[in-house]
């Protein structure tokens, strides 16, 4: 069998673009990205998914999936951040956000990608793994509980709240 040359470019061009995703690691330091270079592998949150099961534990679907609404406000810079973020029970993940200035300018963005969750005492230890415009396989996590059915909150205090 032979591999056509345009074939052949392609798998060629898939395995430079992504050689830490190649090498096994799922996460990225998009903080440290060079100018025209792929990110580097983010070591710790790699190996913290890995070690996450798959799929997210069946005890969190009923709380987490579906679409959820939280505002994130810094004084200092005067701005402000909405996100709609949406939960699976598949394990993908969605957003859209704006983040509108003092100014009244306003960004937008829009990412996906996958989670995994798992029981921490009385919280859910979260993780997601997305890209957007501007970042390439990121991971963030975060210890959430559920003080009702239409909330979620962080570690931080922050606060979503669940849409439909």
């Amino acid at each position: 069998m032979r591999l056509s040359p345009t074939l052949a470019a392609l798998a060629l061009l898939a395995a430079a673009s992504t050689p830490a995703l190649a090498q096994g690691f799922p996460c990225l330091d998009n903080l440290s990205k060079q100018p025209g270079r792929t990110p580097p592998p983010d070591h710790y949150s790699s190996a913290t998914w890995l070690q996450l099961p798959r799929f997210p534990d069946p005890s969190i679907l009923p709380l987490i999936v579906g679409t959820w609404y939280t505002e994130n406000q810094s004084p200092q810079t005067n701005q402000i951040q909405r996100i709609y973020s949406v939960f699976d029970a598949n394990g993908l993940y969605q957003y859209r956000d704006q983040t509108c200035g003092g100014t009244g300018i306003c960004s937008q963005n829009q990412g996906h990608g996958s989670f995994r969750a798992v029981p921490r005492g009385q919280q859910f230890f979260t993780m997601i793994n997305f890209s957007d415009l501007s970042r390439q396989n990121q991971c963030v996590s975060d210890d959430v509980s559920f003080p009702n059915p239409t909330t979620m909150v962080g570690r931080t205090g922050a606060v979503s709240r669940k849409q439909q």
